[in-house]
């Protein structure tokens, strides 16, 4: 509804103390938030938390999206990584964009995706 940014925003912030602490049940409660939340909610906050998210969220985060499967965590993470692109108005050209869609390992996208956070072109990305 319309006010799932704020709610979203204020459950995420309740989490931080744990997450801090290394509560696994911080884990646990990530999940829950990050599977109510809107594609485009969850990606600015991503976006807006990567200091303060412990360092495996994104593994957490497909697993949980995803169901597990390599196929699916591929598929997940190429989402995910095309909305971070569009959310910092990053244009990949076209062979990087078929990089990106046949690429099928999730560490591959992993990288590309740590690396999509701050990166200031899209060459920071693909670039190896």
């Amino acid at each position: 509804g319309p006010d799932a940014e704020r709610v979203g925003r204020m459950a995420f912030e309740v989490t931080q103390p744990m997450v801090t602490r290394g509560d696994e049940r911080a884990m646990l409660y990530l999940d829950v938030i990050f599977d109510y939340l809107d594609e485009d909610i969850l990606a600015t906050i991503l976006e807006e938390s990567m200091d303060i998210l412990p360092e495996p969220i994104s593994d957490l985060f497909m697993r949980h999206r995803i169901a597990g499967r390599h196929e699916g965590q591929a598929e997940g993470m190429t989402r995910m990584l095309k909305r971070l692109l569009n959310r910092r108005k990053l244009e990949p050209t076209a062979e990087q964009r078929q990089r990106l869609t046949t690429c099928t390992n999730p560490q591959q996208l992993q990288h590309w995706f740590d690396r999509a956070v701050t990166a200031t072109s899209v060459g920071e990305i693909f670039d190896d």
